[in-house]
């Protein structure tokens, strides 16, 4: 009889403690700031907090012990209704992110097993969804931005470096002509390679650069890379020391992509680097990794802007006027990681000089050549050529006739896409030099244009344009077009093109 009475009690102490968990359990549920809702196995509703029903502008009475299906029938069908049933039947937790199909407001839910039913926590997340929307629209629109700007800062750049050509030609001999012209060069570089670094870096940080990858010598890219520098260095008077040894070293790497890394390494050093300084460049083997490093006796760095130096915009040293946009080593860097290298600086403190190490993966694979850059000369005999070009700049487009006059060739201009067609019927050329962004009818319209017509069809077609994304490559060859270059164009790579047709 002892015994009977303390299980009884035992019992209903038990039952008390289940009961207070409960009341707890209901307690914290009703003031959460998230829908929760119990539905059995049969989809009856069984529970549904203050949140939810006011959210769903229901009463308990409405929703207790019916079908969900009846209660919420917008729901049947939905995304949010596919992830219940999902739920319900493979008994796995499961957390997705649908909007209402009846508000279209965004909700994340976390759906769970309970019992024989589920249980559904839901968070309004409509305004994080209407904030990350708005980042990619703005994040497009910069895009859109950028690529405009590229393409409005190179069309004066155009006329500007064809006209500095045409003056190194008229005046090969005159010393003062010569250096005035140097300038107009080295400062049209510097304006072109600001502007692609800032077009670059907003491809290169979303992933949107393809690689174009075969097996190249370390050692060619190297010697590409200061070749593009070289106005710059001997600018500043700075002596460059090689030591790159006698072998080769193979990586797998775009060229032009991994000169473009050099490059900006060079050009670094050389503005960071006093007058008369010292750039060394060493490359390596240490084991499966080639070890590029590039090394001055310049400005140096302390040890809290080492790693700094890489982030986007940034200049360790405003005061001193070296100028630039701060994006060149951020470029640098997502460009090494994408080839599976890395990129760090080392300095011994301020003043006292930099070097800048990248590593790369060695390939397995045979060396296949890299092209040099074209040097600018005169047509080789033979390769004069009837040429039309297109251009609403009409400086661009003249600066660029004199050169090609200069070397030979019969030049014809034209100002919209529909004189271009005219002008084509009689003077029947060997090639178009055509802008994109025409007035009237594009660039891309007159290529298809030419390439309808039986007696155009094998001219050659060559973009000249100021739009310079990957997007705007794959139209032009859509359109026909041969070659598509980016203002503001190397007279002797057009050249060089005109004498390769036939």
């Amino acid at each position: 009889m002892h015994n009977g009475p303390r299980h009884a009690g035992e019992h209903a102490t038990g039952a008390d403690d289940l009961a207070q968990g409960y009341r707890r359990f209901v307690d914290t549920v009703e003031h959460l700031a998230d829908s929760f809702t119990e539905i059995s196995g049969d989809w009856t509703i069984t529970y549904m907090n203050r949140t939810g029903l006011t959210w769903a502008g229901l009463t308990l009475h409405d929703v207790i012990g019916r079908n969900f299906w009846d209660v919420f029938p917008f729901a049947v069908g939905s995304a949010f209704a596919t992830g219940l049933r999902r739920v319900m039947a493979t008994r796995e937790a499961e957390l997705f992110e649908t909007p209402s199909a009846r508000s279209g407001r965004w909700f994340e839910s976390n759906v769970f097993p309970a019992g024989e039913g589920i249980a559904v926590l839901s968070r309004d997340i409509d305004a994080r969804k209407r904030a990350e929307a708005a980042l990619l629209v703005a994040d497009r629109r910069k895009d859109e931005f950028l690529a405009t700007l590229g393409h409005e800062l190179r069309n004066p750049l155009a006329p500007i470096r064809t006209a500095a050509q045409v003056l190194r030609r008229l005046e090969p001999t005159d010393g003062s002509a010569s250096r005035a012209v140097d300038i107009i060069e080295r400062q049209v570089e510097q304006l072109t390679r600001l502007v692609d670094d800032l077009l670059d870096v907003s491809r290169i940080t979303r992933g949107q650069v393809d690689l174009r990858r075969r097996t190249v010598d370390v050692s060619a890219i190297i010697e590409q890379a200061l070749e593009s520098t070289l106005p710059i260095i001997e600018a500043r008077r700075h002596r460059v020391t090689r030591r790159l040894g006698d072998t080769a070293l193979p990586v797998d790497a775009d060229p032009a992509r991994l000169a473009q890394v050099l490059s900006n390494l060079f050009h670094n050093a050389a503005k960071y680097t006093p007058e008369g300084g010292e750039i060394d460049v060493m490359a390596t083997r240490d084991g499966d990794t080639v070890v590029i490093a590039v090394r001055d006796n310049g400005q140096g760095l302390a040890a809290e802007d080492r790693e700094r130096i890489f982030d986007l915009f940034t200049q360790i040293d405003r005061a001193h006027g070296y100028g630039g946009l701060g994006v060149g080593l951020t470029v640098a860097r997502e460009l090494v990681h994408r080839h599976g290298g890395t990129i760090e600086v080392e300095s011994e403190g301020p003043g006292r000089g930099a070097v800048f190490v990248v590593r790369l993966p060695v390939a397995t694979s045979p060396v296949t050549p890299v092209a040099g850059i074209p040097a600018l000369a005169a047509p080789p005999p033979g390769a004069r050529r009837r040429v039309l070009v297109v251009d609403d700049n009409l400086d661009a487009a003249e600066a660029l006739a004199v050169a090609l006059r200069m070397g030979g060739h019969e030049v014809r201009t034209a100002a919209s896409g529909g004189a271009a067609l005219d002008l084509a019927k009689t003077f029947l050329p060997d090639a178009l030099l055509l802008d994109i962004g025409l007035p009237g009818m594009s660039g891309y319209d007159v290529a298809r244009a030419l390439r309808a017509d039986p007696a155009h069809a094998h001219v050659l077609l060559v973009a000249v344009t100021g739009w310079g994304q990957p997007e705007d490559h794959r139209k032009a060859r859509e359109a026909g077009f041969d070659h598509h270059h980016v203002k503001p164009v190397d007279v002797a790579q057009i050249e060089a093109l005109l004498a390769a047709t036939s």
